[in-house]
């Protein structure tokens, strides 16, 4: 640090500006000086320097010689007191003078003057007694007591601020900051393991320190995840704060995980690491970055065991949240390595928004960088579990064995792999299984199983259709009708109640489909229906409608369309809701494929498949371009030709 008269090298000086101080010539101690010599004082060289103290400008310097010093002051100002017409103390050379009073009148360094302290008397008609300074400020003692002190611009205390390789062994290049004012920024660049970082800076001034701890220029560390404000105490007592931040230079969402020691990540196991989660342009959220611990375990069946980018479920080590979503401790990853539009998921929300599910998972495309390696586009959302603002359920204990207690909450999954401890498959052939309470007792197993007996019975029934006695007993329809549309209109081969079909009963309601899940699948992106259920995966045939689990024919939703008036609803609420899946999917698709777009290719340089058949793509079109176009022809094609079949219903 140094100021600007001094040089750079010089260390630490002192910064206290003490201006003025009239000496006349030798005279008697207590003899006070006339009135009209006061008057001379207060006119040409020391009103113009008293001038510009007054204006509000700051303290730049001062430079002299033997016959006066010249102050200068920002805007270009500056006075020339003459050495024999004040007593001057430049404090970088000198010590500060020692001002008390001694019998009534001003001493210096126990010398007395022949200034009497008058507090009554104002400023302008007070004798000016000293002046001095330092790099940082200059004084002025004034005979009535009062001291006019100017300092220097404060924002132009920190003078340097950068990160270097010397001291940040992670970097591959040194980061230089800029200053503006008080605001110190840099860019980083993209994947480096952590942002503790140690900084060098240079400074004018008594002490700068981060939450009251002081810190040494290329020693002291600090998380610059999130701006880190430096506090540099000046020489006058006040007090500058610089805020630091570093930049990405990464401008879409990006997550970095590690894992502690470079763990592998492994399907049923959490292991330990951070997470640092970067909205530079705050796209989300109002908060740029969220950097934390947390644990990470693989998710899903196929995607998992098939695809070598691989889906990730998080869990946090404390709640937060995540790009402006309620606080949740667990997050998702979602790799969508078949999907090769890297957009089918979010689709599909957009879809289930429109029809009005009960709850609509979040998911937002980010990159993700992986213990230092990239691994691509992910989606990175909402877990599915029993939460405020996810799920939103009372879900019972394992006290409530009986009454109205036992009906309920209740979160279920259909999921053909009956991988969940307490699963079983219905008498019409569903795969089911408890995911909340995850071992439930044995009356509340029973309770659950026999509730499904009794709906498929009297889904079965020969009065299936009456509203009292039938289906409508067992069930909460609109929502099984808003499920439909969405399940139908992407065509998800997963959505045939055979997997990841989610649903709640509550305490003393009825089975309602809650949610929708997993779409990597869905819109055109699947090639074996032929040998499942003997249709095209093209956008023409009803497959939810027509097609259970076992084949054609069978299942809830075959029997539940031989109702006119379920059928009739169902027109009803699609004609409600076309509109908007005519014209906000499409553009949607447009809108997200541009945005990613930068992002897209990137993905496809790390994991080359454009060209590849990945299971179970029904289509290659051979670019990102093509893959969204095939994506948005489907879903049209799909649209229109529902939209007809519906209509004559």
């Amino acid at each position: 640090m140094a100021g600007p008269f001094l040089n750079m090298n010089r260390t630490f000086t002192k910064v206290i500006l003490l201006l003025l101080a009239l000496l006349t010539s030798a005279t008697a101690c207590n003899k006070e000086p006339e009135e009209e010599d006061l008057d001379a004082k207060w006119q040409y060289p020391f009103a113009e320097f008293m001038r510009i103290c007054l204006s509000g400008a700051y303290y730049c310097g001062a430079s002299g010689d033997d016959d006066c010093v010249t102050f200068t002051f920002t805007g270009d100002e500056s006075a020339s007191i003459p050495r024999d017409e004040v007593k001057i103390v430049d404090c970088t050379i000198f010590d500060t003078p020692v001002f008390g009073e001694r019998d009534g009148y001003w001493t210096i360094n126990l010398v007395g003057t022949r200034f009497k302290v008058d507090p009554s008397r104002p400023i302008e008609k007070s004798w000016p007694v000293c002046i001095y300074y330092d790099d940082c400020s200059v004084s002025v003692f004034f005979s009535n007591g009062k001291t006019f002190i100017v300092g220097m611009d404060p924002s132009g205390a920190l003078t340097s601020f950068g990160f270097y390789t010397k001291e940040n062994t992670l970097l591959s290049k040194s980061i230089i900051c800029g200053i503006d004012g008080t605001e110190v920024k840099g860019i980083r660049p993209i994947n480096i393991a952590t942002l503790v970082l140690v900084p060098r800076f240079e400074y004018t001034g008594k002490s700068i320190k981060v939450d009251g701890v002081e810190q040494t220029s290329g020693v002291s560390k600090q998380n610059f995840a999130n701006p880190v404000q430096y506090d540099v105490e000046l020489f006058n007592g006040s007090t500058v704060s610089y805020v630091v931040s570093l930049d990405s230079s990464n401008t879409f969402p990006t997550v970095y995980i590690y894992t502690k020691n470079n763990a592998q990540i492994q399907k049923d196991t959490y292991v330990p690491g951070t997470i640092r989660i970067e909205d530079p342009k705050r796209k989300y959220s109002d908060v740029a970055v969220l950097d934390t611990t947390m644990r990470i375990k693989g998710r899903g069946n196929a995607t998992w065991r098939e695809f070598p980018k691989k889906p990730y479920r998080i869990k946090l080590d404390e709640k937060s949240k995540v790009f402006g979503l309620p606080k949740n401790k667990d997050w998702v990853l979602l790799a969508n390595y078949s999907d090769k539009s890297l957009l089918r998921n979010e689709v599909a929300m957009e879809i289930s928004k429109i029809c009005g599910m009960t709850w609509t998972p979040a998911f937002y495309p980010v990159e993700v960088y992986l213990n230092g390696r990239y691994n691509g586009v992910y989606d990175l959302g909402d877990h599915k579990e029993v939460a405020k603002h996810r799920i939103d359920i009372t879900v019972l204990t394992d006290k409530d064995n009986s009454g109205d207690a036992l009906t309920g909450g209740y979160y279920l999954e259909i999921e053909q792999q009956l991988d969940e401890p307490v699963s079983w498959t219905t008498t019409m052939g569903v795969p089911m299984m408890f995911k909340d309470p995850e071992y439930p007792t044995k009356e509340q197993q029973d309770y659950v199983k026999s509730y499904f007996n009794d709906f498929e019975r009297a889904l079965q029934g020969s009065s299936f259709a009456d509203p009292n006695n039938g289906y409508w007993k067992y069930i909460d329809v609109p929502s099984f009708i808003n499920y439909y549309i969405v399940q139908e209109l992407t065509k998800n081969i997963d959505g045939n109640l055979r997997k990841s079909t989610f649903i709640t009963k509550e305490r003393g309601g009825k089975l309602k489909m809650y949610h929708v899940w997993d779409f990597d699948f869905s819109l055109g992106n699947c090639d074996y229906f032929g040998s499942y259920y003997n249709i095209s995966g093209s956008g023409r045939d009803f497959f939810i409608k027509d097609f259970g689990y076992q084949g054609y024919g069978w299942g809830w939703y075959y029997r539940l369309f031989q109702d006119d008036r379920f059928k009739l609803l169902v027109k009803n609420r699609w004609n409600q809701v076309k509109a908007q899946l005519r014209d906000n999917i499409p553009a949607f698709i447009d809108e997200q494929s541009q945005y990613i777009s930068e992002q897209a290719d990137r993905n496809f340089e790390a994991w080359p498949i454009l060209n590849t058949y990945v299971w179970p793509n029904r289509q290659i079109p051979g670019s990102y371009a093509g893959e969204v176009e095939y994506l948005r022809s489907w879903y049209l094609e799909r649209f229109n030709w529902l939209d007809t079949e519906i209509n004559k219903w």
